[in-house]
């Protein structure tokens, strides 16, 4: 009866929900986020459910958790990497179980159908040693350069994920290299016992064969020889080769393009989470260190996006930095497509739940209620992020771009193609009707063109017959006030 109930009221409330949306254009409603949460099922404090209650609260309807996938660490010693080695692995999703964490996701979504519950994971794809195990620098590099992968709903798309330590995941496919090594060591294999078998002859003296060696040396030396080949053998497989591990330094983008590349061909999402952050940490007596590594948010190709809060904005997301350079990139046709910000929370157990989910929000523009468009607004950049504790209390109710002559308009993530200057529209208010006043910043391509000071609530018709050229550009909006500062994604124009 309860869970009927349950279902009976989330009913009720999904009809609400459709029913006061915020006219966006009018073909989509506002939906807010909260992305970025740990579990239980890897190193957060709350279950999916109480999450979810937590949410609902705060007028959040999509829920995205970010469980870690796998918190395993090896070291191997050389030449036996594979035999003779130590692991270290603390709660993930891979020890929670995979099937387990898609279906407790599942589960708290039929349990809440007026909200969105969207599979997500925080991946470290590669990490590398730095030292020996037995010097005093010994230290873990790069393990908190993480991607968020978003949207995977296939058990045997996690099994495979490009990570350091996920099972064959990063193994070569077998050819002529395999082959080359398996014949080679079961040669020195057979070298062995052959010399084992004449080593345990009972004729005396020199075994003339073997040059000088006696029947008990030849023995001892086809037993060596067994155990070394036997442990290459096993050490070895599956003979294919990798296509980078933890023991060669740092290998660049390349790890971190894999998973992207990965995700991508399967119809999910990834975000950088937090580029412009330094991590130093220990686990036991050994080092884990991660440096700021925003660099990568240039190298690295057909990601979806960056969390923009809370580390760095300055470096990263503020007017001609970092954001910008790659959105230029975009436009000029260097990078194959845009990058777009979301809110990601970070939350794991060592904070409040329900401030955090007061102070950072992701706003979603979906043309229907469901996950499937959720996970297009991802894609598309139909979003928008607002932090500190006015941020679910302000509703951005417009920024479109239309020619200024024909009537076609275009919200965040969407191009407009036009030959006459771009008008924007902008609005909004506050839902507790505060009259605060509020500054909003116009960017161009990385230029602010415009600072406006208004009260709430505001609408604002920009024409701008600037010179912006016969090119490609974009714009995207930052507001502050008091206790709100929001930052939208772009909307691209093309002249023609």
């Amino acid at each position: 009866m309860v869970f009927r109930s349950k279902i009976i009221i989330g009913a009720i409330l999904f009809i609400s929900i459709i029913s006061v949306k915020t006219a966006f254009c009018e073909d989509y409603m506002q939906v807010q986020a909260a992305i970025d949460v740990t579990t239980v099922a890897s190193d957060g404090k709350f279950i999916l459910s109480q999450i979810a209650d937590t949410a609902r609260k705060n007028n959040i309807s999509i829920v995205i958790p970010t469980d870690g996938f796998l918190n395993k660490w090896e070291y191997g010693l050389w030449p036996f990497r594979n035999i003779i080695k130590r692991t270290m692995e603390i709660r993930s999703v891979s020890k929670f179980g995979i099937r387990r964490y898609l279906d407790e996701i599942k589960t708290v979504g039929r349990q809440n159908p007026d909200m969105i519950f969207i599979p997500g994971l925080e991946t470290g794809p590669f990490y590398y040693w730095q030292g020996g195990p037995f010097g005093k620098n010994f230290s873990i590099r790069d393990w908190h350069k993480h991607l968020l992968v978003i949207g995977l709903e296939n058990e045997k798309d996690y099994k495979s994920l490009p990570v350091i330590g996920n099972g064959l995941a990063l193994n070569n496919p077998f050819g002529i290299k395999g082959i080359l090594l398996i014949s080679v060591l079961i040669s020195f294999l057979a070298a062995g016992l052959l010399l084992i078998r004449e080593g345990s002859k009972s004729q005396r003296g020199i075994y003339a064969r073997w040059h000088g060696l006696t029947l008990r040396q030849c023995k001892r030396a086809g037993i060596l020889l067994v155990v070394i080949s036997a442990g290459f053998l096993i050490n070895s497989f599956p003979y294919s080769g990798v296509k980078y591990d933890q023991y060669h330094g740092d290998a660049g983008v390349v790890p971190y393009q894999n998973m992207i590349n990965y995700v991508k061909a399967r119809g999910g999402v990834t975000f950088w989470e937090h580029p412009e952050a330094k991590n130093i940490d220990k686990l036991g007596n050994i080092s884990i260190e991660t440096y700021e590594h925003t660099d990568l948010l240039l190298a690295s190709r057909r990601y979806t996006g960056f969390a923009i809060f809370y580390e760095g904005y300055d470096r990263v997301g503020a007017p001609g930095c970092i954001w910008d350079e790659a959105l230029k990139d975009y436009c000029n046709g260097i990078r194959p497509s845009p990058i777009w910000a979301i809110g990601a929370l970070d939350f794991e157990k060592a904070d409040d739940l329900d401030r955090c989910m007061k102070n950072l929000r992701t706003v979603f523009l979906l043309s229907h209620f469901s996950k499937a468009d959720a996970l297009n607004a991802m894609k598309e950049g139909r979003m928008y992020v607002s932090k500190e504790k006015d941020a679910g209390n302000f509703i951005l109710d417009n920024f479109t771009v239309k020619d200024s002559v024909k009537a076609d308009v275009k919200i965040m993530g969407q191009e407009l193609v036009t030959s006459d200057a771009p008008c924007l529209t902008i609005a909004g208010h506050f839902i507790d009707n505060a009259a605060k006043s509020l500054k909003i910043t116009i960017i161009r391509s990385g230029e602010i063109i415009k600072i406006m000071s208004l009260g709430s609530p505001f609408k604002i018709d920009y024409k701008d017959d600037g010179d912006i050229g016969d090119r490609k550009f974009y714009y995207r909006l930052e507001i502050s006030s008091e206790g709100l500062f929001l930052v939208t994604n772009p909307i691209f124009v093309s002249r023609k």
